[in-house]
């Protein structure tokens, strides 16, 4: 009989087999035993700049979104009784746009992402933990800074550790914030690596799925959260209670809204509406002097007036070329317009006119003391630069009032006989610009 002594022992083939059978069991017991703490699934969504929509091809998302939606429905398989999925999402911007720009489209990721989840996991109320009171992921951009090769990145972590986001004086004027203190450090030269190498990894969402217990989902709802991840925080009706695993209370505090201000970026003046001039090229081809300013009314909304007069004459050789009048429009933009930024996109509108005319060129000629017309335009307006844009405007409406035709004098400077006086009722094209628009204030958006 085959037998292997080892270390004083004897091994037999019955032995071994014996002892293989009984790893195998262990083994499988382990594995099958249930999870008291069962597992959670995180990763980051990245998002293209200016972008709040998900892109699967855009770095690694399209692996990222495939896991969160098979461990998510792992989640739901190993729910018990008293547990729900809950979901912890934060998201951020990169720091180059304005304030409130990027609070805008924070919220605006986060709901994709919510959107999408529900879609691709076919869970609904998934609770979405509240946002934090930043647009920017500072923590990361320190450990990316770290990473990272940028020319003088020591002098840059410095400013994000120790400048404050925003510093106030003593009478609560902004004077100063970390985005402005990194934009002119070196001259903007390590703004603009940072722009290139840093901040397409700071426009992300985190998310992060756990089973949660009905008091944890209501700490969730109210924007209770520890960063510990064997933190658990629960809400008991009137303040949130965080603990460690081993029962450490961390934090409590009583449930008061917290209500999220975007301050303003140091150098941007405190004004709700934006402000551009233009003129008409079409106008300034046939000698009329024009000019126009459109005021914008929150993020689609717009009104716009504009003056044109033109007083040409040469008396001598009969030849007059006068126009005075003006138009108002009230515009709507198909797309919404970024705070700080010339109005650009598709608009529509509706617009009034007044205007008297008196045109000879050397022969009959027409005058009318009083016109007016109204109508609906549709146009698009073009951006150039930061400051400036063509818009390119048609309108349809109706045009009336009264004009007269005269011949040219035979009996003086100042005779001119009327032929016949005339009553306009006409509609159709009414309308036509392509203007060249100068926005005003300080653009400080990307």
């Amino acid at each position: 009989m085959w037998r292997e002594r080892i270390e004083g022992r004897v091994f037999s083939p019955g032995r071994v087999c014996l002892m293989g059978v009984l790893l195998i069991v262990c083994t499988w017991s382990v594995m099958a035993a249930p999870d008291d703490n069962p597992g959670e699934v995180s990763v980051r969504i990245y998002y293209e700049v200016g972008k709040s929509f998900v892109c699967p091809e855009y770095m690694d998302n399209a692996n990222s979104l495939e896991l969160l939606a098979r461990e998510c429905r792992l989640l739901v398989e190993q729910q018990k009784e008293g547990l729900t999925v809950a979901l912890y999402l934060k998201s951020f911007a990169s720091p180059e746009g304005s304030g409130q720009f990027n609070f805008s489209i924070r919220k605006d990721r986060s709901e994709s992402i919510l959107a999408l989840l529900n879609e691709k996991t076919g869970i609904a109320g998934l609770v979405q933990v509240a946002e934090e009171n930043t647009y920017c992921d500072w923590a990361t951009m320190e450990e990316l800074l770290m990473k990272s090769a940028i020319e003088y990145k020591e002098e840059a972590l410095q400013i994000v550790r120790n400048v404050p986001v925003y510093t106030y004086d003593e009478e609560g004027k902004l004077i100063g914030s970390r985005k402005r203190d990194l934009m002119r450090l070196r001259g903007g030269k390590v703004w603009n690596d940072m722009l290139r190498d840093i901040y397409p990894y700071l426009r992300f969402s985190e998310v992060r799925i756990v089973l949660a217990t009905p008091e944890e989902v209501e700490a969730l709802k109210r924007g209770c959260s520890c960063s510990d991840p064997e933190c658990h925080c629960t809400w008991d009706g009137q303040s949130c209670t965080c603990e460690l695993s081993e029962k450490q209370v961390v934090a409590q505090r009583d449930f008061t809204p917290v209500e999220i201000s975007v301050p303003e970026e140091v150098g941007t003046k405190k004004n709700p509406y934006g402000i551009s001039l233009r003129t008409n090229m079409l106008y300034d081809l046939v000698l009329v002097p024009n000019v126009g300013i459109e005021l914008s009314i929150g993020e689609r909304w717009s009104l716009l007036g504009s003056l044109a007069s033109a007083w040409w004459a040469n008396d001598a050789a009969h030849r007059y070329w006068r126009v005075q009048g003006g138009e108002l429009e009230g515009r709507y933009y198909l797309t919404k317009q970024r705070a700080g930024r010339a109005l650009r996109g598709h608009h529509v509108g509706l617009y009034g006119q007044v205007f008297s005319y008196d045109f000879e060129l050397g022969g009959p000629g027409i005058l009318s003391k009083f016109s007016y017309g109204a109508g609906m335009s549709y146009g698009y307006q073009l951006p150039l630069s930061r400051r400036f844009s063509l818009d390119f405007v048609m309108g349809v409406g109706y045009v009336g009032g009264r004009f007269l035709k005269y011949t040219t004098p035979s009996c003086g400077r100042d005779c001119y006989p009327w032929k016949e006086k005339v009553e306009r009722r006409y509609f159709g094209p009414s309308m036509a610009a392509i203007s060249l628009v100068w926005s005003l204030g300080d653009l400080n958006d990307k």
